[in-house]
C-alpha cells in the first residue's frame, strides 16, 4: 500500500473552511526546488534523518522533532543531507486555513520544533488511512483532521530560533543598546562590544536580526518611547525624545512616524482615547 496520496479537489470541497490536498506517512523526501511555490499550504515533518530548507538567501537545518510550514506561492527549496530523510507531510488549503494560522501568530514560511511529534504523527496516519478507503463522503473527515492536525500544531510548535551561539556572542551587543540607548550610540560603539571591526557587526546583525544594527537601535529606543507616552502622559514629546537618544526633535518624529505610521502626539492620543 502507498505511503502517499494526492486527492481530486472537487467544487463541494472547496467550499469548505478546511479541505485536504495530499498526505504522506513515512515518506522518503526527495530533493523540491519550488520556485513559483505551491498553491496550498503544507506541512512537512522529519520523523529520521536530517534536510535543509532554503527560504531566499536563509537556510535552515531541519532534524529529527523539527517541522516545515510551507506557505502558498512561496518559493522555497528544501532537501536530504542524510542517505535517509523520512518525513510525514500533509498538504491542505480552505477559505479558514490562513485566519486560524494567523490568530495563533504563524505569518509565513518557518521552521518549527515540535513538543509531542507522535500527535501530529498520529493524525497524518489517520489522513492517509482515511485516504486510502476511499470512503463516500470521507473528505469531510478528513477536513475535520486538517482541523484537528491545525489545532494540534499551533499548540505544539515552537518557532525556530538562531543558534544559541549566535545570541550568546551578540548578547554584550544587546545589553549595551539596553543600558545605552538614551546616549548617543555609534556603529563603532557596537561593534566595540565585541572586538570586532563596523564592517563585521553590520554582516552578523544581517544575519541574526535580517537589519542592519542602527535600525535594531531605533527599534529599541522607538519601543522605549511608546512606554513613556503611554505611561507618562504629563510628560512632553520633546523630553521623551531626549530621554531615548534623539536630540533632534524633527529626527525622532520622522522615526518614529516611520516604524509607527502615526506620530508621537497622534500615538499618545490614541491611548488616551483607549483609555
Amino acid at each position: 500500500m502507498s505511503n502517499q496520496k494526492f486527492l481530486i479537489v472537487d467544487d463541494l470541497q472547496l467550499k469548505l473552511p478546511y479541505y485536504l490536498v495530499g498526505v504522506g506517512c513515512h515518506y522518503e523526501q526527495p530533493l523540491k526546488n519550488r520556485v513559483t511555490g505551491i498553491p496550498y499550504f503544507n506541512w512537512i515533518q522529519c520523523e529520521q534523518g536530517n534536510g535543509i530548507l532554503e527560504i531566499g538567501e536563509e537556510q535552515y537545518f531541519i532534524k529529527e522533532g523539527q517541522g516545515i510550514f510551507v506557505f502558498p506561492e512561496r518559493p522555497v527549496k528544501y532537501y536530504p543531507i542524510t542517505d535517509s530523510w523520512l518525513v510525514d507531510w500533509a498538504c491542505f488549503q480552505g477559505r479558514e486555513v490562513k485566519v486560524l494560522l494567523n490568530n495563533w501568530g504563524i505569518y509565513d514560511c518557518g521552521v518549527y520544533t515540535v513538543k509531542e511529534p507522535e500527535l501530529l504523527q498520529k493524525i497524518m496516519r489517520k489522513m492517509l488511512a482515511v485516504t486510502q478507503k476511499e470512503k463516500q463522503q470521507g473528505y469531510l473527515e478528513c477536513s475535520l483532521l486538517v482541523y484537528q492536525l491545525l489545532l494540534t500544531l499551533c499548540k505544539n510548535i515552537i518557532p525556530w530560533e538562531k543558534s544559541d551561539a549566535d545570541r550568546r556572542r551578540l548578547k554584550p551587543v544587546m545589553t549595551y543598546i539596553k543600558r545605552n540607548y538614551s546616549n548617543i550610540i555609534t556603529l563603532q560603539n557596537l561593534a566595540d562590544q565585541l572586538g570586532v571591526s563596523p564592517e563585521y557587526i553590520c554582516k552578523i546583525f544581517k544575519k541574526h536580526y535580517n537589519k542592519r544594527p542602527m535600525v535594531v537601535v531605533a527599534e529599541y529606543r522607538i519601543a522605549k518611547s511608546k512606554e513613556l507616552l503611554v505611561n507618562n502622559p504629563k510628560m512632553t514629546i520633546k523630553d521623551i525624545a531626549l530621554q531615548v537618544g534623539y536630540d533632534n526633535f524633527s529626527y525622532f518624529c520622522m522615526i518614529f512616524k516611520k516604524h509607527e505610521g502615526m506620530s508621537p502626539t497622534e500615538y499618545r492620543k490614541l491611548y488616551d482615547i483607549l483609555r
